[in-house]
């Protein structure tokens, strides 16, 4: 991934290959940071994760990157 700023100061970002990709879509989902900040204390299985974040255990699966 390359960052450099345009005219306008804004941060443009280039991105070179899949995994860059994969990370970046995984952070662009709400639902997906709130798992990780969970998840950054302690290990929690799924079960566990829907009940802190009062979603269906459905709703939780991180697996579709």
């Amino acid at each position: 991934m390359i960052n450099k700023n345009n005219k306008d100061g804004i941060l443009v970002v280039s991105i070179e290959d899949k995994d860059s990709i994969k990370v970046l879509k995984a952070l662009a989902s709400e639902r997906r940071i709130r798992i990780l900040s969970l998840l950054k204390d302690k290990r929690l299985n799924v079960s566990e994760i829907a009940k802190e974040l009062g979603m269906p255990q459905s709703t939780t699966a991180i697996a579709d990157l």
